[in-house]
């Protein structure tokens, strides 16, 4: 065989495993964004070379996502421990472009304010019935993420909770397509204004109140105003009641006149009726007021009875009949 066709047939072997080992090259961006859950290479990066190696390295896969939200990020040896595994050699691959990959889904965002929005929506209009009542918001949610494959996103409140005091817990459902893929907890503190009463001066035992003597504040409380709470213009003090000190219904009473007749004091017994007047004497055993009844002793003898009376305006006392 001369020379020169040993050269030949070395050129057409050389050109043969020049084409055979032409390289795997795979350009690689910053950034990319997905539909798919399991992240293909062929999905992430270009792909260019030897057609055999190209086809089989597409479908090698780099990760998936586990949660909505999460980002993946691949840097160049783990796309390359990925196709040694497939088979494919790190000196058949030439990797340009990033160092690494940040992956990322298609997905949307339900901000802490629209979840805070629905509970507060719900809450004001169970509270609307109670006077100037106002939620607090106490604790935030947190906001949701979620992928765009089942289309918009619902939000609807699933539950009420009453905590002890004033605290109440909202829970928001999110849904997508009609089911629950998500739910949300709010806190709120509800606020009442209520009227409570203030001593503008002291206050004697037997004080009866009126808008000289008192003044009327409002502030806020956990818990809500009676339906009937009117204020206590009339009532009288128990006790004595400093200036500036809030006075309860416990502190107050229906006022009563003087006593009229006291024990043991000789009183007027009358009948009259009109057609017929008797009086006679007797002596009080009991203190009373203006139309409260007594007892009366007739004379101090044995057989003098007592009789039960009710005391007049004039200090006399008439028999309960």
């Amino acid at each position: 065989m001369n020379n020169s066709r040993l050269w030949i047939i070395g050129w057409l072997v050389l050109g043969a495993a020049a084409v055979a080992e032409r390289p795997l090259q795979i350009y690689l961006p910053q950034e990319i964004r997905l539909d798919d859950q399991t992240v293909e290479l062929g999905r992430v990066g270009i792909l260019l070379g030897d057609a055999e190696l190209v086809e089989k390295a597409q479908s090698v896969t780099l990760g998936s996502f586990a949660v909505d939200g999460q980002t993946l990020l691949v840097d160049r040896n783990t796309i390359l421990s990925r196709l040694a595994s497939d088979g494919i050699r790190p000196a058949q691959v030439r990797i340009r472009g990033a160092d690494t990959v940040r992956i990322t889904r298609y997905e949307m965002t339900i901000p802490a304010e629209q979840i805070t929005a629905c509970a507060k929506r719900y809450l004001d209009n169970r509270l609307s019935d109670q006077k100037a009542a106002e939620a607090i918001l106490v604790r935030p949610p947190q906001p949701q993420i979620l992928s765009t494959d089942r289309g918009a996103a619902e939000l609807t409140v699933i539950e009420d909770s009453r905590l002890g005091g004033s605290l109440r817990r909202i829970r928001v459902a999110i849904l997508q397509d009609g089911e629950t893929v998500g739910s949300e907890e709010v806190y709120f503190k509800v606020q009442y204004q209520v009227r409570r009463v203030i001593a503008a001066e002291e206050l004697p035992p037997a004080t009866v109140l009126t808008s000289e003597n008192i003044r009327i504040e409002t502030i806020s409380s956990d818990q809500p105003e009676q339906a009937d709470w009117t204020a206590p213009y009339g009532m009288a003090t128990t006790r004595r009641i400093a200036e500036g000190s809030v006075i309860s219904d416990a502190l107050l009473e229906s006022p009563q006149g003087p006593v009229v007749v006291r024990r043991r004091q000789l009183v007027m017994v009358r009948i009259d009726n009109g057609a017929l007047f008797v009086s006679a004497h007797g002596e009080a055993m009991d203190e009373g007021r203006v139309g409260e009844t007594i007892r009366v002793r007739r004379g101090q003898r044995p057989h003098e009875r007592t009789i039960i009376c009710r005391v007049q305006a004039d200090g006399t006392v008439e028999p309960v009949l």
